[in-house]
Order: structure tokens, then C-alpha cells, then sequence
């Protein structure tokens, strides 16, 4: 083998590693913009929020559900799996899966929006009387909604069970306008 020859194979040789590694980089290149594309879309996307709550000094539960992402929340639907009956009503009227929240498609729930709904007293759910089929300490809501072109179907599991027990917080401010204002209805 000449010389000549040896050194043609020597840069077939080179010139293969300079592939294979061009190739690497390329691969790691790509892997790179696909988690920045999909950090992307994590912080700018919509997130549905679903959780209860209560106000201090009020024994009322409450669910909230907000977007508490960048953008807006398309072509949102929003299901109940079992019935859910405000303050433990037997009222179809009360049953919240009626409400066109849950019933109807709602176009749009831009970022930093809140839909809160009241669910019951605590002693309504807590109390010895309380029917498990009219007011569940748990039940899911599955939300569906689009962004970006994309497509999302999330389920929340709503458990009220932790706020058993709970006591009405204070509030010194909530506490200071209630005196004020008994002290306004007093003078008039």
C-alpha cells in the first residue's frame, strides 16, 4: 500500500469520526430545542386549577376553579362525576352539574380568571345527617381545553375530607371592618 493510499484511508477514517460526532452533536442539538420548545409551552400555557376553600370566618366550602397559567384556555368543557347538591338541597336546581359551567362549553377562560362556586356548610357536610349522594366529600371534575392547537383532558379528584375539623380562622382585618361597620349601622 502506498503512501498516497494510506493517508486516503487515514481522512476516510477522520472523515467517519467527524460524521459520526457531527451527527451526536446534531442529535443532542435537537434533543436541546425539543425541552426548550416544551419549557416553552409549560410556562406559557393555561393551567386549570381546581381546588376548595374556604373564607375566614366562614364555614362555608367553596370550589374555585381558575386558570392560573399565561394564556387563555380554549373550547373549555368541565364534567362532574356524580351529582353535586349545594348546601345538601334536594333541588335539581341546586345540583351543580346543571350549571351551564358544567353543562355547556365555555369558549374562553383567559389567565388569572376565577369561576367559585359555594358547596355547603361545614356542619352540612360534616353533620351526622349528611347524605354522602347529595353532598360527596369527594368527587372528580374532569376539564377539557385546548391551547396552541393542542388538546387537553385533566381529572381533579376534590376531596373536602381535610376540612373536617377546621375552625374559623381570625382575621384581625375582617374582625376591624365588622366593627366598623356595626359602629355606622349603630349612628344611622
Amino acid at each position: 500500500m502506498s503512501f498516497t493510499d494510506q493517508l486516503t484511508a487515514a481522512l476516510v477514517v477522520i472523515t467517519g469520526i467527524y460524521a459520526a460526532l457531527t451527527y451526536g452533536i446534531m442529535r443532542a442539538n435537537r434533543q436541546t430545542v425539543a425541552a426548550m420548545n416544551a419549557q416553552t409551552e409549560a410556562l406559557s400555557r393555561p393551567y386549570l386549577s381546581i381546588s376548595p376553600f374556604t373564607l375566614p370566618q366562614n364555614a362555608i366550602v367553596f370550589l374555585r376553579i381558575s386558570n392560573t397559567g399565561r394564556t387563555a384556555a380554549a373550547n373549555v368543557r368541565l364534567k362532574l362525576d356524580r351529582p353535586y347538591y349545594r348546601f345538601g338541597k334536594a333541588d335539581e336546581s341546586e345540583d351543580i352539574r346543571n350549571l351551564s359551567v358544567f353543562s355547556e362549553p365555555i369558549s374562553s377562560i383567559g389567565p388569572g380568571a376565577e369561576l367559585i362556586f359555594s358547596l355547603a356548610m361545614a356542619p352540612v357536610l360534616y353533620g351526622p345527617q349528611n347524605d354522602v349522594n347529595r353532598t360527596p366529600l369527594t368527587f372528580g371534575i374532569t376539564a377539557t381545553y385546548g391551547f396552541f392547537g393542542k388538546a387537553v383532558a385533566e381529572v381533579t379528584e376534590v376531596d373536602l375530607r381535610p376540612f373536617r375539623g377546621m375552625h374559623m380562622s381570625f382575621d384581625p382585618i375582617v374582625q376591624e371592618l365588622s366593627g366598623i361597620k356595626d359602629a355606622i349601622k349603630a349612628q344611622a
